[in-house]
């Protein structure tokens, strides 16, 4: 009888074994899918930082273990987002860090399951690496966003400074013999917005007295990676 019931205990054990590391598996793959979607967030382009905020902060609740009673906040500056029902008065998990330019952003779960008390840590060891690593995907989407505006007001103003001086710039790509030409450049020679020059065109528009220098300066540069400046 005392090996037969030494069997049972250690098929039992073997049983809540398996189910533990099923319990793990399952885990894990939620908090490999939060980081999936965090970094579909990241390649994404966004209207407003707002807007941004709102669409990471709601695939944080999905990686912890009880979904439907956890909720997240995201703190940038003066700037939250928040998933339904936050808390701050709840069990929370929470880190924080600066970006680049010296904004606070901060990351904060809370556990809304019945029971939970504040002086109780409803969360897992693994959770808590989650948010840490959330918080670096974060703050490099934050900063990529920052860096794009950065860009468009940069083009902004020297579209501005362009037109208002009548200047216009253009780019030729050796690979692709692509050539690039700012609407200051369309506006000059009177062509449409739309209009997209080849490589060939775009010398049909150099006065003909220019066109050989200009071609010995471009070959130049194709040969030797030497930049140049002329006018025409």
């Amino acid at each position: 009888m005392r090996k037969m019931g030494e069997a049972q205990n250690a098929k039992n054990h073997r049983g809540t074994d398996r189910t533990q590391r099923e319990r793990a598996l399952r885990e894990r793959l939620k908090e490999l899918g939060a980081l999936r979607q965090a970094t579909e967030v990241f390649h994404r382009n966004f209207d407003s930082i707002t807007e941004l905020l709102e669409a990471f902060v709601d695939i944080i609740p999905g990686g912890f273990q009880d979904p439907e009673h956890t909720a997240a906040r995201i703190r940038y500056g003066e700037i939250e987002g928040s998933t339904e029902g936050f808390d701050p008065g709840r069990p929370m998990l929470s880190t924080e860090t600066t970006t680049a330019n010296g904004a606070s952003i901060a990351l904060e779960v809370v556990s809304l399951k019945e029971g939970a008390l504040e002086n109780q840590d409803p969360f897992l060891d693994e959770e808590r690496e989650l948010i840490r690593t959330l918080l670096t995907v974060l703050r490099g989407t934050v900063e990529r966003y920052r860096y794009i505006r950065e860009l468009e007001r940069t083009r902004e103003l020297l579209e501005n400074a362009w037109r208002l001086g009548d200047v216009g710039a253009w780019e030729l790509d050796f690979v692709s013999e692509e050539i690039f030409w700012t609407d200051g450049m369309r506006r000059i020679h009177g062509v449409e917005e739309t209009y997209e020059p080849t490589f060939e065109s775009a010398f049909g528009f150099v006065h003909p007295e220019d066109r050989e220098s200009l071609s010995r300066a471009v070959e130049t540069c194709r040969e030797t990676g030497a930049s140049f400046e002329t006018e025409f």
